[in-house]
């Protein structure tokens, strides 16, 4: 995206740009810090891209593969000023934890879009928030205040005319998204999977994200949201802004099925592969060998915390991993601080099932040996293979790497704290979904 009179940039003035932009967000997390600190907890663990990209106007926040990530277009959101920027950092933290971009699926984007945004807008109340001049609000389309976003959207879906940017915001950023009056070589920008708005023309441009993202697994999402905000809350207690307080609610008011979760985490680690064949060629093909497909088996890792907290959750947690032998390969892990035993999970008997351990906690060992396949902590253990996916049952007592690149599944015991990283602080890689209390 480039404004509207704006000239092209070098490559030196981009790079420039996006350290300028990526400080500046980094200052607002620390502003943050002191009055929302809850806000503040939530930004500092999140991803941070910051990139010249058509396809996010000013700011946006995301799940990939198990972790939030903040984008932040420099040409968007340096041309509003710091308290504006706040506001705006406030607002993509709104629509991700109201779970926004999920609530939408099968509505007209572009009129959800508006809902969504005014919502939101009307709710945050800072000392160091300013609303930016051309953000849409509830009195721009003539409709009361303190709705909710599916509310406001019944109202607007009822009107015959097309909804359109209303004229106190024509010739503002607003007007550049909506009505495509940037330079992008004369083309109106559109959301990621090309989708037009019926109802509201040109406002599909102001999340273009949603709709891809709402089709990517959104229970892990969801699992991923709630673990933030709990974290965020145990960070920050009693400082929740009042705004946060009913979409906490409504964030946790049905809990996520976790067995669910489960088997969602692990069918999507399975991939489709072609494998050649050494047939004779055929005949409807000729000298082509098509070969065939076939699912590749699930190396699958099941680490258990022995820790004594886990033993009542055993039993249902074992019975929900015994179904997924059918497509996965499974090599169950005890470990309290050190490695207790390595079984195929097909060889066990889950009746006579022996708790190995029970002593202190370090997730750290687990990690070791899926990745390097070995580990000898007075006792050598090995495995075959690299684990396609790693699913961990503890309550969160004990220390992980910083990082490991294998997709986890965290299922924590209720309550339990996110897992610390050896460097300090929680983790923010992998996902989490807590067990039914």
């Amino acid at each position: 995206m480039r404004i509207k009179g704006q000239a092209e940039l070098t490559e030196e003035q981009k790079t420039m740009m996006i350290s300028h932009t990526t400080n500046r967000l980094q200052d607002n997390i620390y502003l943050m810090l002191r009055e929302h600190p809850f806000y503040s907890t939530l930004l500092a663990n999140f991803g941070i891209k910051t990139e010249i990209d058509d396809k996010i106007p000013v700011a946006a926040v995301t799940i990939q593969k198990g972790r939030p990530f903040r984008h932040t277009n420099p040409l968007g959101y340096m041309t509003y000023q710091q308290n504006e920027q706040i506001f705006i950092d406030i607002h993509e933290i709104l629509h991700i934890t109201d779970l926004h971009h999920l609530r939408g699926k099968g509505k007209d984007p572009g009129l959800w879009n508006i809902c969504c945004d005014i919502e939101i807008n009307q709710l945050i109340k800072s000392a160091i928030a300013v609303l930016p001049k051309n953000c849409l609000m509830y009195y721009h389309f003539n409709l009361p205040a303190g709705l909710s976003a599916e509310e406001y959207y019944e109202i607007l879906e009822s009107r015959e005319e097309p909804i359109t940017l209303p004229p106190e915001l024509q010739n503002t950023l607003m007007d550049d998204l909506v009505n495509g009056n940037n330079d992008n070589n004369g083309e109106q920008p559109n959301n990621s999977n090309g989708q037009k708005s019926q109802k509201a023309p040109g406002f599909e441009n102001l999340h273009p994200h949603w709709e891809e993202a709402a089709n990517d697994a959104p229970e892990v999402q969801k699992a991923v949201i709630q673990g933030m905000v709990r974290q965020a809350m145990v960070s920050s207690p009693g400082k929740i802004p009042g705004e946060m307080e009913a979409i906490i609610e409504r964030l946790f008011e049905a809990q996520l099925n976790w067995p669910k979760l489960l088997s969602t985490f692990a069918r999507s680690l399975l991939s489709t592969q072609r494998r050649n064949t050494w047939s004779r060629p055929s005949r409807k093909f000729g000298s082509v060998k098509m070969g065939s497909l076939r699912t590749k088996r699930l190396n699958l890792m099941v680490a258990i915390d022995t820790s004594y907290s886990t033993k009542q959750y055993l039993e249902s947690f074992l019975s929900e991993i015994e179904g997924m032998k059918h497509y996965a390969n499974i090599n169950l892990v005890q470990c309290d601080y050190g490695i207790q035993s390595v079984e195929k999970f097909d060889m066990i008997n889950l009746d006579s099932f022996v708790v190995h351990g029970l002593g202190g906690t370090s997730f750290l060992p687990v990690f070791e040996l899926a990745t390097a396949k070995e580990i000898d902590n007075g006792k050598r253990f090995t495995i075959d293979e690299k684990p396609d996916g790693i699913v961990y049952l503890t309550d969160g007592e004990g220390t992980a790497p910083d990082f490991c690149s294998i997709p986890t599944l965290w299922v924590l015991t209720p309550n339990a704290p996110i897992p610390k990283a050896e460097s300090g602080g929680q983790i923010n890689w992998g996902r989490y979904v807590y067990l039914d209390e």
